[in-house]
């Protein structure tokens, strides 16, 4: 069984895009988290700690989630040939 690429990686960059705004945004009502959301955004431009920084961050994580995705896929796919 072969796994889809594009699908693969497009599912899980939606989870990560997901999992990274629901994350900011507890951050942000909570309060708790802060220290830890603002070394994370240290590497990722335009991201605050913000309501619009939190799409921002979901958008940068969509990308890590789709390009990492789409790397294990790919080898997947070529090691079980």
């Amino acid at each position: 069984m072969t796994l889809n690429i594009k699908a693969f990686a497009i599912a899980s960059g939606i989870i990560s895009a997901l999992f990274a705004f629901i994350f900011h945004i507890f951050v942000l009502m909570s309060g708790s988290g802060v220290e830890f959301l603002n070394l994370i955004l240290v590497w990722h431009p335009g991201a605050t700690l913000s309501y619009g920084g939190a799409i921002i961050y979901a958008i940068w994580m969509f990308v890590y989630g789709f390009i990492g995705a789409g790397i294990f896929a790919w080898l997947y796919n070529k090691l079980i040939k």
